[in-house]
């Protein structure tokens, strides 16, 4: 470790070498975003429940929210919805040993990216 210092090595040499596959990264961005759906469910359920067991001053609370938040909560949570559901499409597709070949793996990349920015614009207009 001190000879790495001292010749000025940096300790993980393949970082900076490599740059991050695009499947590997849409993978990892699907594991978050899965994470982030259950979640945000979960606080759902939770706020839900708080509201039907308690009086209505806490709805009161729940109903003057700024309607910028939630909008602003419908367009992120619909997005990472979409985003999840549509590479899990390209994750089932890999499974039946479909479309593996680079060109056709980043094709599907871009149609994934072309649809989100389709979603996006789609719930931004209904807004």
């Amino acid at each position: 470790m001190l000879r790495n210092y001292t010749f000025n090595r940096p300790i993980s040499p393949h970082l900076s070498v490599y740059s991050p596959q695009v499947s590997s990264m849409f993978s990892i961005w699907h594991r978050i975003s899965g994470v982030l759906l259950i979640t945000g469910l979960s606080l759902f359920l939770l706020v839900l429940k708080i509201i039907i067991q308690s009086d209505l001053k806490i709805l009161l609370l729940f109903i003057s929210l700024p309607t910028w938040f939630l909008n602003f909560f419908y367009l992120t949570y619909s997005l990472i919805f979409a985003y999840h559901a549509l590479n899990g499409l390209r994750h089932i597709t890999w499974d039946l040993f479909l479309f593996l070949e680079a060109k056709q793996l980043s094709l599907s990349a871009t149609l994934l990216v072309i649809f989100l920015v389709f979603i996006l614009i789609k719930i931004t207009i209904t807004l």
